[in-house]
C-alpha cells in the first residue's frame, strides 16, 4: 500500500498540520494516484476516507495509512454518493475536502469503441464528478450554515478565489461573454470575474446569507498606479450588512474582504440581485426588474434551475 508497511502494521505518518482536523473523501482511492493522495493528506493531519469499487485493495490501502478508512463507492451511483457522504457526516461530523480522482481511460482507437464503453467513460469521468460535487457540496453547505455571517463570507470568497483559475470566456466557453452556473465554473475550474461573483452569490445564498444583503455589482476597475485614468469593466460581489451601510467587497483581484472605502480602485456602475437593481448614486433600487432587463441573468437563472440551484 502507499507509504508501505512495516511488519504488517500501519505506517505512522507524522502530521505536518496543513490539514489538521479536516475530513477528506478521495474517490479511486484503492490504488495509484488516489492512494498516494490519501497518504499525503493523512500525513498532513486529515482523516481520509478512501472510496472505490475495489474493496479488497481499498481495505488494504486504508489499513496501511494512519487515520484512513475505506468505503465502497460506485461514483456513477447517486444512491452510493448519498450513502457515503451521509455516513461520513454521521461518523465524523463534517466533510471538508472532496477529491474526484476516480477515472478511466479509453484504450485503443475511437473507431473501434462500442457505445457501451463510451457511455461508461462518460458515466465515470463526467457524471461521477457531477454527483460527487453535488453530494459533498450539499453536506458542506449544511455544515456552514451555523457559522457567523462574516466567517461564511470569508470562507466562500477564499474557496472560489483558490479553486477557480481566471480565464477569459473566449478561451473557456468559446463565447465573447458567457455567465456560467456555479456547477459549470467548478466543473471547468476556470472562469472570469462574472463567474467568481455569481458563484459566491449563489453559494452564500445557499448558506443562508439573506439575498437582500448581496448585490452582484458592475464596476470600473482602475488599472496600474492610482490616477492612471486607465480602467476596465469588472464585476464583484458586494455584501451590505445593513441596507444603507458600507458594503464589503468580495473580489477575485484582491482576496482580502475590504469595505468599499478601502477599494478606491473600483467605481461602481450598478448592482443587482434577484430582488432588484441599483444604479450607482441612487438612494434606492430602480423600478426596473433585473430579470427583465438583464438577458444573461435570465438565461443564467434558467440554467441554474436545471442544475437544481433554485
Amino acid at each position: 500500500g502507499p507509504g508501505g508497511t512495516a511488519g504488517g502494521a500501519p505506517i505512522r505518518l507524522r502530521g505536518m498540520g496543513e490539514l489538521d482536523g479536516k475530513v477528506a473523501l478521495i474517490t479511486g482511492g484503492a490504488r495509484g494516484q488516489g492512494a498516494a493522495e490519501g497518504a499525503l493528506f493523512a500525513r498532513e493531519g486529515a482523516t481520509v476516507v478512501l472510496a472505490d469499487v475495489l474493496d479488497e485493495a481499498g481495505e488494504a490501502t486504508a489499513g496501511a495509512i494512519e487515520r484512513a478508512e475505506y468505503a465502497h463507492l460506485d461514483v456513477t451511483s447517486e444512491a452510493d454518493w448519498d450513502r457515503v457522504v451521509a455516513d461520513i457526516v454521521a461518523r465524523h461530523g463534517r466533510l471538508d475536502i472532496l477529491v474526484n480522482n476516480a477515472g478511466i481511460l479509453l484504450n485503443g482507437k475511437l473507431v473501434n469503441q462500442s457505445l457501451e464503453g463510451w457511455n461508461r467513460i462518460v458515466a465515470i469521468n463526467q457524471t461521477g464528478v457531477f454527483l460527487g460535487i453535488r453530494a459533498a457540496g450539499r453536506a458542506m453547505i449544511e455544515a456552514g450554515k451555523p457559522l457567523p455571517e462574516r466567517e461564511r463570507l470569508e470562507m466562500v470568497n477564499a474557496f472560489f478565489n483558490n479553486n477557480v483559475l481566471f480565464e477569459d470566456d473566449k478561451i473557456v466557453w468559446k463565447q465573447a461573454d458567457y455567465w456560467a452556473t456555479p456547477l459549470e465554473t467548478l466543473g471547468r475550474g476556470e472562469g472570469d470575474c462574472e463567474d467568481y461573483s455569481i458563484g459566491k452569490y449563489v453559494t452564500l445564498g445557499l448558506l443562508g446569507v439573506p439575498i437582500e444583503k448581496l448585490r452582484i455589482t458592475y464596476v470600473r476597475a482602475e488599472l496600474g498606479l492610482p490616477g492612471s485614468g486607465i480602467s476596465q469593466a469588472h464585476m464583484v460581489l458586494a455584501y451590505y450588512p445593513t441596507p444603507d451601510g458600507e458594503p464589503l467587497v468580495l473580489d477575485n483581484l484582491v482576496s482580502e474582504l475590504r469595505p468599499a472605502s478601502r477599494r478606491p480602485d473600483l467605481r461602481p456602475v450598478f448592482g443587482f440581485n434577484s430582488q432588484g437593481l441599483w444604479v450607482a448614486g441612487s438612494r434606492g433600487p430602480s423600478a426596473a426588474d433585473p430579470n427583465a432587463r438583464l438577458s444573461r441573468w435570465r438565461d443564467l437563472l434558467s440554467r441554474m434551475s436545471a442544475d437544481g440551484l433554485n
